[in-house]
């Protein structure tokens, strides 16, 4: 476990590393035999990631989920990361989507309904990021989502009609009709079911403290 490295590898550390090794092991219980750590921009501190490295071993040998959300980082700390770990995902910023929105004030919600119903991973992770940054709450963000896939869910019985008709039907304005059947397309009945059942389960979670919502977004999006 890693815990039982802390004695032995933190001797002769300076104290401002003690200190960020003990704030990344600081942890909710995600099972009874492994917790999840999840942090972000910790590699920004030089100190604190290269203490990370020096004791990369020891997180891959753990019984514990690390999770590290960085905007940058050196080839060479890239490379170890990618040699340790079990799964490395980059995200390269889509200029033709994103500048052009952020150029005209900003990202919204609408942009990451879009995304996600687009099935777009990394659009859709990026447009979250930067809609926490901006100062969005996870709990609207959620609730976009959450309408998102209702809406979704609710079309899917219509595909055989026109915008028209399930907008009369559903009493939703014709454009948002239109746009959720074309979007209902890629998405099978079960998928949306258990996309719903999954948000209820993310809802539940932070509820009781076991994950934050932005955090069960992030795994929701990068599994669509």
């Amino acid at each position: 476990m890693l815990t039982g490295l802390c004695k032995s590898k933190l001797m002769g550390t300076s104290k401002p590393a003690i200190e960020a090794w003990t704030s990344v092991t600081r942890r909710k219980q995600a099972s009874e035999n492994a917790s999840k750590v999840r942090k972000k921009k910790i590699f920004e501190n030089k100190e604190i990631g290269d203490f990370i490295i020096k004791n990369i071993e020891d997180l891959k040998s753990s019984e514990n989920i690390f999770v590290f959300f960085e905007i940058s980082l050196s080839k060479e700390i890239l490379e170890i990361l990618k040699k340790y770990s079990a799964k490395v995902l980059e995200f390269k910023k889509p200029k033709n989507i994103l500048n052009k929105q952020e150029k005209k004030g900003g990202l919204t919600l609408f942009n990451l309904t879009d995304a996600f119903a687009q099935k777009n991973q990394k659009t859709a992770w990026l447009i979250l990021q930067k809609l926490l940054m901006q100062g969005i709450s996870e709990e609207e963000i959620f609730w976009k989502i959450f309408w998102q896939i209702k809406m979704l869910s609710a079309v899917k019985p219509y595909q055989n009609k026109n915008s028209q008709e399930v907008s009369e039907e559903l009493k939703i304005h014709p454009f948002v009709a239109g746009k959720s059947l074309a979007a209902a397309k890629r998405f099978e009945t079960n998928e949306l079911q258990n996309l719903s059942q999954k948000l209820i389960e993310i809802y539940k979670n932070n509820r009781f403290n076991k994950i934050e919502l932005s955090f069960g977004l992030e795994q929701l999006i990068l599994n669509l």
